[in-house]
């Protein structure tokens, strides 16, 4: 008997040992395997996440305007006073318009190096000097004594100006980055970032973008954008438009609490950086942001993480982080635009530089179905003379889904209807006291802004509380 209670104890004893042995084998492969598809989705997506950089162009910005200024009197002066014929004003104009052309892609790409000085009175008149050799190469030979006549007068501003700059020895360092953050291209040359980045953007600066992948400088002419979702759209011209987009997603990607993400970004302007997190809620409601709904993250927040995309375990993009939110000394949630609305307000961008949203003019509440478990959405009120009123909606109708898609809490409903723009007719399943009813209607129209950006407010004209 005591032999076998001493049996019995040492092989107690030896069961963890066993079990840890037998783990750290199983979980040394499982490690690796979860690495090597760490790097493949690493590999796929990092080409289309970009740098974005807010840069103030001061001095090319300077001898634009005064370049400018130069153009300008040669082009009318001598007409206006009888020196040239209006034959030759025509000349001179399509001459100062390809000078600034020149001059301004010249000057642009002097931003490109950031570690180069320049110096601005010699680029000025080299590229008046590289100007001119061109120009004379393509111009006939019938119009090469006007183009003389006309290029000494230009000289005469050129050589003013870059004497005031070498007396005022102007020697540009680096440009100066006013902002930064992280860009995603979801389409060949179309690139979404903050809206809080773009709304910075004046006469004096320009968007510079770059990949780790491909270290070559771009830029970016803004095309619209939506502070409602605190989204801008870029589209790129350079090296970078050429880049692979990661894809616009599908929009059937539901991800549910729990499910492990890879978050991209370029923190502090740094090198590309993959995160591992998870998704911690869906469909919240923001303040000043009620015409979407987000899911939050597990991510930190820190100068260049907004913008960056977040893709599931097999490299699909799940959305773009765009907001988060922090209190005092309280920990900060990031939150990430579905990828849905994402599609939804980028297709409205670049088609017509903004979005549109319309009106329900509903009041919805969640309710809890003790059938199936689940959150419901039903009708409190239809307002009078509203979009539902007339497609047929009533109250104590439960909305069971929208254009084919099942709904299960208020926000969920919110930010389908916000995909739609007023024109576009919008399919309704309604439960109406256990009968099924198919509806179809249009959102009312919102009051025509053409104006960008749009100010943030508190979004009333939207309903954002309870009208829908």
């Amino acid at each position: 008997m005591k032999t076998w209670v001493k049996f019995s104890f040492s092989l107690v004893a030896l069961l963890p040992a066993l079990t840890v042995s037998t783990w750290a084998e199983g979980g040394l492969e499982y490690f690796k395997n979860l690495q090597e598809v760490r790097r493949e989705i690493f590999a796929k997506t990092a080409p289309g996440v970009l740098r974005v950089e807010l840069v103030h162009r001061s001095m090319p910005a300077y001898l634009l305007n005064n370049l400018n200024r130069c153009t300008s009197e040669c082009e009318f002066k001598p007409w206006q006073r009888g020196e040239i014929s209006d034959e030759e004003a025509s000349m001179w104009q399509n001459w100062c318009q390809s000078f600034m052309d020149f001059s301004d892609t010249r000057f642009r790409a002097t931003l490109q190096s950031e570690t180069d000085t320049v110096v601005w009175h010699d680029s000025l008149r080299n590229v008046f000097a590289d100007w001119l050799v061109k120009t004379r190469l393509n111009a006939d030979e019938s119009s090469r004594p006007t183009l003389d006549r006309f290029s000494a007068r230009l000289n005469e501003h050129v050589t003013v100006l870059a004497d005031d700059l070498e007396r005022k020895s102007a020697i540009s360092p680096k440009p100066m980055v006013r902002d930064q953050g992280t860009g995603v291209l979801i389409r060949k040359g179309v690139l979404v970032t903050t809206h809080t980045l773009a709304r910075g953007i004046t006469n004096q600066d320009w968007i510079r973008v770059w990949s780790d992948e491909q270290v070559a400088y771009s830029t970016g002419e803004l095309v619209g954008g939506d502070p409602d979702t605190n989204l801008a759209v870029f589209r790129l011209s350079g090296p970078a438009a050429e880049l692979e987009p990661i894809g616009s997603g599908d929009d059937e990607i539901k991800p549910q609490v729990g499910d492990f993400v890879f978050f991209f970004c370029h923190p502090f302007n740094q090198g590309l950086s993959m995160q591992t997190g998870e998704i911690t809620s869906l469909y919240n409601r923001l303040p000043f942001f009620n015409c979407a709904s987000f899911h939050s993250t597990s991510f930190p927040t820190s100068p260049g993480t907004l913008g960056g995309p977040i893709v599931d375990l097999e490299g699909r993009l799940v959305g773009i982080n765009t907001l988060y939110m922090g209190q005092g000394n309280m920990s900060e949630i990031t939150y990430t635009l579905p990828v849905d609305s994402l599609n939804a307000c980028v297709d409205q961008i670049l088609d017509k530089g903004h979005v549109e949203r319309g009106r329900l003019g509903v009041f919805l509440n969640d309710f809890h179905c003790k059938i199936g478990h689940h959150t419901r959405v039903s009708v409190l009120k239809v307002l009078p003379n509203s979009a539902a009123e007339e497609g047929g909606i009533h109250e104590g109708d439960v909305i069971n889904a929208i254009n084919g898609k099942n709904v299960n809490c208020r926000m969920e409903v919110v930010s389908l209807l916000y995909q739609s723009p007023p024109s576009q007719p919008i399919n309704f399943e309604i439960d109406r006291a256990g009968e099924l009813h198919e509806i179809q209607l249009k959102l009312a129209a919102p009051v025509k802004n053409p104006d960008f950006p749009p100010q943030v407010s508190s979004n009333s004209a939207h309903d954002v509380d309870t009208n829908r």
